[in-house]
Order: C-alpha cells, then structure tokens, then sequence
C-alpha cells in the first residue's frame, strides 16, 4: 500500500469537517425551510448523498494511515433565526379616579340653618303709684307749757325732773290727735324774752316728741322757732302747729 503523506492527511481532515458542516447547515435549513413534503424529501435525500459520497474517501485515507492524532477546534454551527418578530404589547394606563376631597365633600353638602334662640322678654313688673300723701291745710294748735329755768338748766337732776314732766305733758296733748292720723309737718315755737333761748326751749320738745312717739313721726317734718315775749304768764309755752297727712 501507498503511504499517505502528512500534508494529505491535513487537508483531508480539513475537508471532512467541511463537509460535516456544509451537511449540518443543509439538514438546518431543509428542518426551518417551509414547504411540501416532497421538497424536504428531495433536499433530505441530497444531503444525504452528499454526505456520504464525500464521507467515504476521507475515511478510507484515515484507516490506511496511522498519523499522530490532532486537536481540531471545533465549530458550531451559526443558526439563522427566522422567527417572526413578536409584537410589542403597548401597555395603556387607565388614568385612576380622582379622589374628592374631604372639605369639598363638606362644602358640597346642603348647609342646614341653625337655629337661633329667640330671647323671650321679661315682662317687665309695673311698680305701684306710690300714693304721695297731701298735707291738710288745717292746723292743730296745740300749747306745752314747761318749767325753763329746770329744762335749760346746768344740773342734771332738776334737767332730768322736767323733761320726765315734758314728756308726760306731750303723751297727755297729743295721744287723742295721733291715735288715728299721722303728723306731716309741725312747727314749734318757745316762747322766752331770749331768742336763743326760745330756740333750745323748742330743740329740746324736739327730741322729748320723738323719743315719745318714735313711729308717728317717724316720717314728720319738725322746725323748731323762738317766740319772743315779755309776758311772764307765756314765757315757758312751747306751740305746736301740727299739719296732720290726709287720709
């Protein structure tokens, strides 16, 4: 037998993995090509041929000679993708509702009318007519007639002793007139041939009156005056000129 050389051997190792590959690619494109059966059976059938038809000489060199063995990187095959592009779903937002608002929700409710209290008015009490009493205008003339030199004096005891006697003169005069009338105005007047004199004659029946009758002159009207004279018989009188309140 013949001996192949090595460069021989290279080159039909290089025309084996081409031939691999040329089949690869025909069986790829016959599998992903569309068409009728019979033209897939046709290209099935002729790469078939094809492959083994070059096949045979490449293994006939490799078994009749025995060469160092050699790493071949090996290649893949490049597919061609023939897919169909898939359409892009555009995603479309739906907008969200629009919250209202607490305070518009308020706002937008019928406003309900408060009501407003009424201020009931008091009615107001009508005071009585105060009733003013009148004045008669008929004078009472009534005369006291005192010790004084004792009334006005310095000491006390015989001071003491006529106003007692004063007093009992007064409750005696004026008793009946006041048991039903009430006095509005008197008018008192000593006599004495001393002005000043006349006139602490008459401040001194003053207080001797009220302190008789607290209640009914209470509210009279008491202006005592001195009378001036020289009879010895008058010196001492107190008058009274009494208005009494009509009834």
């Amino acid at each position: 037998m013949r001996s192949v050389a090595p460069t021989s051997m290279v080159s039909l190792t290089g025309w084996l993995f081409a031939d691999l590959l040329l089949a690869l690619a025909m069986v790829f494109l016959a599998s992903s090509t569309p068409g009728t059966p019979a033209k897939r059976a046709l290209a099935t059938a002729t790469v078939t041929a094809t492959a083994t038809a070059t096949r045979t000489p490449t293994l006939t060199a490799v078994a009749a000679t025995r060469a160092t063995p050699m790493r071949v990187p090996s290649v893949s095959p490049v597919a061609t993708s023939t897919r169909a592009p898939v359409p892009t779903a555009t995603s479309t937002r739906t907008p969200k509702p629009t919250a209202t608002p607490k305070r518009a929700a308020v706002s937008a409710r019928t406003s309900v009318p408060t009501a407003t209290p009424t201020r009931t008015p008091t009615p107001t009490a009508i005071p009585k007519r105060a009733i003013v009493a009148g004045v008669e205008q008929r004078m009472h003339e009534i005369d006291i007639h005192t010790d004084p030199v004792a009334l006005l004096s310095t000491d006390g005891l015989a001071r003491d002793t006529a106003r007692a006697a004063l007093r009992t003169a007064l409750r005696a005069r004026l008793a009946p007139l006041l048991r039903t009338r009430r006095p509005g105005f008197v008018i008192l007047f000593g006599y004495l041939n001393d002005p000043g004199g006349g006139n602490r004659l008459a401040e001194e029946t003053t207080k001797q009156i009220k302190r008789v009758f607290p209640h009914q002159f209470r509210s009279a009207v008491l202006r005592p005056f001195h009378y001036i004279t020289a009879d010895l018989a008058q010196q001492g009188v107190v008058e009274l000129d009494i208005y009494l309140l009509t009834r």
